[in-house]
């Protein structure tokens, strides 16, 4: 990346996963090609909001994806131990946060593309996570 120039390209962070985990190493990417003169923009959902905005990037969002029931699934998962995870938790946060996340970001899927020809990137940031095949489809 040293030797790129950036001055100029439009950049795009496109993410259906709000997590912070999967979204933070694409936004100090995103800094650094702002930084190199890119023009940056993120398209990402609506709980991802607070965590973009303390990079600076602007952004567009997408509405929300994690369920209801999908924050304390979270939560206790996090909290769990390694076994309770594999044998306890893992199914039900699977159930509760994991295919309602997916299906509501296959959703807001088409007003990602949408938004993301409007602005016609050079370049696309995004972790494949979940959305692999959709995102190869953006590209």
């Amino acid at each position: 990346m040293d030797d790129d120039d950036f001055a100029g390209k439009r950049v795009l962070l496109a993410s259906l996963l709000p997590d912070t985990g999967h979204l933070t190493p694409l936004l100090q990417i995103a800094v650094e090609l702002k930084e190199r003169g890119g023009q940056v923009w993120a398209l990402v959902p609506t709980e991802a909001q607070n965590l973009v905005s303390r990079y600076n990037i602007d952004a567009k969002y997408l509405g929300p994806v994690i369920p209801e029931s999908g924050k304390m699934a979270l939560l206790n998962y996090s909290r769990a131990g390694e076994l309770s995870r594999l044998f306890i938790r893992g199914p039900i946060f699977t159930q509760d946060y994991i295919t309602p996340l997916t299906a509501s970001g296959l959703k807001r899927f088409n007003d990602l593309v949408d938004e993301a020809l409007k602005f016609s990137p050079d370049l696309i940031l995004a972790d494949t996570h979940l959305f692999s095949d959709e995102y190869r489809e953006l590209a």
